[in-house]
């Protein structure tokens, strides 16, 4: 019985050092009490060395509540130095979030979920009381405008968003703490956001979640209703590319209003002479949902439809002009198609194709087609050779779009042009190309004389470049197997690679003792964050480099922790130092 004990005890001595328990998770959550729509903080905390190789894996989604990262991960290391001479190294990675309650009760939130070196940890659910907003309901508010709720594909639509503060509160905002929503204007399948114009008066650009786009915005006062109201609004185009009835995804507007300050010290100089700074201690967020239009993208009728309509809506204008009138065969002339929209119209020159213009490859070779567009233009240029000399004009073209006001299809022309054709040469040239040659479209074609005749290679020159492609891919093949062969010495000869090219953008020993602690566990096979000292000492085998690297590094936490850290030059030296060492000993 006695002996059954002692094996067991002595199993356990042995097995337990490589036994490593799980790494400790906290959640913390500030402040306190919560209240509907108070900004609230949320840290995760990890403890032990296994927090510098942990990966959050998914944030959780909270009922009743809106949370985001706000940073992190970011990890503080202490050195604790006991009445012996011990020393205790202290490792901790911390995960910021923002948390926001949207109802009354109790919240929970789910746990934190972490890859840690391998293993999946979880942090504890946590629960917060919340109580009701501190806040009137009507200080902010949502307008989403359309100038229409109906229009035609390949019309545009103007919608006005109003996001309005009551002026009262407004001077209480946290600095930069105004958050615009509208996920229509990168989201909608029907309607794409065309470039809006710069408005008049006081403009910024405020930044549309959540695209991230910069749109231009009007700041206003509004003194209209029963209280004045600062309001930013901005007008979005929207163009209709595809037809159909959609509903636009709702806006939201979020307003951080700050209830409380607390004096802070600004840093230790103005300490000294007794400076003091108010930064918020408690944030509420005024958030107010606005839900989207609907809007309806009609196609003009199948019946009645022209052949040269492309897609053009609204009413326009279609010019043109030839020059030379006189030319000889051989010579070319350029014809200009000009397209603009009409006063009052709401077209757009964007979703327009140019017809075909099939019947010019009768008489003309199209040298050329040049489409430029802009807001208030669309040009087509083409460049005609005729032919013959027996070609008298360039024919009538047409131009075909629907107009909402009328309800039907309307067709503009231009031309014809009469041309004065003169035969090529001094026995004339009657024809520049046969039947076969004619072109079936707009694609811009040159003629050119073919190149001259070159000497035929040396007989030698064809066996001797497939020799040196052999010779290439037999060096390829052979290096490929070296690197499969050899992944430890492909994964060492990186890391000093890697290594080499963070010191040469090091600022501070700081940086550049964190790239070494990197290096040391691509070279020793560590976790991808980093080897500590205590971590690299067991995996060196030669005692002198042992020594020298617990010599240096030493130096450098003792520097760190004192605050008076070493110049960057001698830490770079060192580092160097160490890792030449290391690759000759490992």
């Amino acid at each position: 019985m006695i002996a059954a004990a002692a094996k067991t005890l002595l199993v356990w001595a042995l097995v337990s050092p490589l036994v490593v328990a799980a790494p400790d998770i906290t959640v913390t959550v500030q402040p306190e009490p919560a209240e509907v729509g108070l900004l609230m903080s949320v840290s995760v905390t990890i403890s032990g060395n296994e927090s510098l190789d942990c990966v959050l894996l998914q944030m959780p989604d909270i009922d009743g509540g809106r949370m985001r990262q706000a940073s992190g991960p970011q990890t503080r290391s202490s050195f604790l130095l006991s009445s012996n001479g011990r020393r205790t190294n202290s490792v901790t990675t911390t995960w910021d979030f923002e948390l926001i309650p949207q109802r009354e009760g109790s919240l929970e939130i789910p746990p934190f979920r972490f890859n840690c070196r391998g293993s999946e940890v979880k942090s504890r659910p946590h629960i917060v009381i919340v109580g009701p907003s501190t806040l009137r309901k009507d200080l902010v508010s949502i307008e989403v405008l359309p100038d229409t709720n109906e229009l035609w594909l390949g019309q545009v639509v103007d919608i006005r968003v109003r996001f309005s503060v009551v002026e009262a509160a407004y001077d209480r905002q946290l600095r930069n703490g105004l958050e615009f929503s509208l996920p229509w204007i990168s989201e909608s399948p029907a309607l794409h956001m065309l470039e809006p114009k710069m408005p008049s008066g006081k403009v910024y650009l405020a930044s549309i979640q959540p695209s991230g786009r910069e749109v231009p915005t009007i700041l206003l006062r509004d003194a209209s209703g029963p209280e004045s109201v600062i309001v930013h609004q901005l007008v979005i185009p929207m163009l209709a590319i595809e037809p159909g009835t959609v509903t636009l995804a709702d806006a939201r507007f979020d307003f951080r209003l700050v209830l409380e300050r607390r004096q802070s010290r600004l840093n230790p100089l103005e300490s000294f002479f007794g400076g003091l700074n108010s930064v918020p201690s408690r944030v509420v967020v005024a958030s107010t949902i606005e839900p989207g239009p609907t809007i309806t993208v009609r196609e003009p009728p199948a019946a009645g439809r022209p052949d040269s309509y492309t897609n053009a809506v609204g009413r326009f204008r279609f010019e043109s002009r030839a020059d030379p009138r006189s030319l000889v065969v051989g010579e070319s002339c350029k014809l200009r198609l000009g397209l603009t929209i009409a006063p009052g119209s709401a077209g757009h020159l964007g979703m327009i194709e140019w017809p075909e213009y099939d019947l010019l490859s009768e008489d003309f070779r199209i040298f050329g087609k040049e489409d430029t567009r802009s807001d208030r233009l669309r040009e087509l240029v083409l460049e005609l050779a005729p032919k013959n000399e027996r070609v008298e004009s360039i024919p009538r073209l047409e131009f075909s779009f629907f107009d909402p006001l009328l309800g039907r299809y309307e067709t503009l022309t231009v031309g014809p042009f009469p041309l004065d054709v003169s035969p090529g040469g001094t026995e004339g040239l009657t024809e520049l190309s046969t039947p076969e040659e004619l072109l079936n479209d707009l694609e811009t074609i040159r003629e050119r004389l073919p190149e001259p005749a070159q000497p035929p290679l040396p007989a030698w020159t064809w066996p001797a470049i497939a020799g040196v492609l052999l010779m290439f891919t037999e060096w390829r093949a052979r290096r490929r197997s070296w690197r499969d062969a050899n992944p430890a010495m492909v994964a060492r000869k990186g890391a000093r690679r890697r290594f080499n090219a963070e010191l040469e953008t090091a600022q501070d020993a700081a940086t550049v003792a964190a790239a070494f602690a990197r290096y040391l566990a691509e070279r020793l096979g560590g976790p991808t964050g980093g080897l500590t000292l205590e971590e690299a000492l067991p995996r060196i085998e030669d005692e002198a480099a042992a020594l020298r690297l617990t010599e240096i590094m030493t130096r450098w936490e003792a520097s760190y922790l004192g605050g008076s850290p070493l110049p960057v030059e001698t830490v770079i030296v060192e580092a160097r130092e160490l890792a030449d060492l290391l690759e000759r000993v490992t």
